[in-house]
């Protein structure tokens, strides 16, 4: 959940200090999981972060969704 709020802020297009002021967290807290979001979504940097966000049409409200996971 938490990536998912970054991420959706990154979408909002902050920085990372504010995104680490809105979320009380230090600004290594924010960068480490940015980096961690990139490597996951195949990311370069910020910018194409923001573009996924965005077309994604992602909410900072979507991180506190319930996840469901199927078994088989």
């Amino acid at each position: 959940p938490r990536e998912l709020d970054i991420l959706a802020l990154l979408g909002q297009r902050m920085r990372i200090r504010e995104i680490a002021e809105t979320l009380e967290r230090s600004q290594k807290t924010i960068e480490r999981h940015r980096e961690a979001i990139g490597q996951k979504l195949g990311a370069a940097d910020r910018a194409e972060l923001i573009q996924i966000a965005q077309r994604a049409g992602l909410r900072v409200e979507d991180a506190q969704l319930k996840r469901v996971h199927f078994e088989q």
